[in-house]
């Protein structure tokens, strides 16, 4: 099983991935997970969208990234969070490791997932 960890701010995947798109350390944040009620796992899309019928604010897709522990490669996975109508950006979506927060950055890459290395 592939273990992830975290990414810091002077991985050279990360740097190498934020040069390649234009962004710098400070496009990246780390956003608290604040699981809310009615949304699933693996469903970020969909329970953004949801909350953004239902409560107003925004969906705004990037990406959450992670580094695989054993060769410090990065993980890109295109996901959603939620801008509610006071600007608060909230990441909604619960996850089956209770990771307290994501590291996201507004990156909308077309892939699912993405290793970056």
């Amino acid at each position: 099983m592939i273990k992830y960890r975290f990414p810091k701010k002077n991985d050279k995947a990360l740097l190498s991935f934020l040069h390649d798109h234009d962004r710098t350390i400070d496009d990246v944040k780390k956003l608290e997970i604040v699981s809310k009620p009615n949304t699933e796992e693996l469903e970020c899309h969909k329970n953004v969208k949801k909350y953004v019928d239902e409560y107003g604010g925004e969906q705004l897709i990037g990406s959450y990234i992670l580094v695989n522990t054993e060769d410090d490669s990065l993980f890109v996975i295109r996901h959603s969070v939620w801008k509610n109508e006071d600007d608060k950006i909230l990441d909604i979506t619960p996850f089956d490791d209770n990771r307290p927060f994501n590291i996201f950055i507004d990156v909308d890459i077309m892939m699912k997932e993405m290793c970056y290395i």
